[in-house]
């Protein structure tokens, strides 16, 4: 399926709801919602060892943004 669908770039009809059904079945999303929560957390702490300026808080702002924007 996967190989069809990505590698090849032959999708069909229902693909979409199969891919999702895929994803949920196997705990892909929630995995993957985690470690991004995880990475925006490191990247935040990183961020703290720069000077306290508006783009250091709009960087931190955005890590959020990526992650929760898909919720």
């Amino acid at each position: 399926f996967w190989d069809r669908v990505i590698a090849k770039g032959h999708q069909e009809n229902g693909d979409f709801d199969q891919a999702m059904a895929l994803l949920e079945k196997h705990v892909t999303l929630t995995e993957t919602h985690a470690l991004a929560l995880s990475w925006a957390a490191t990247a935040q702490r990183a961020l703290k060892d720069l000077p306290d300026t508006e783009i250091r808080n709009l960087l931190c702002e955005l890590a959020d943004y990526v992650v929760h924007r898909t919720v």
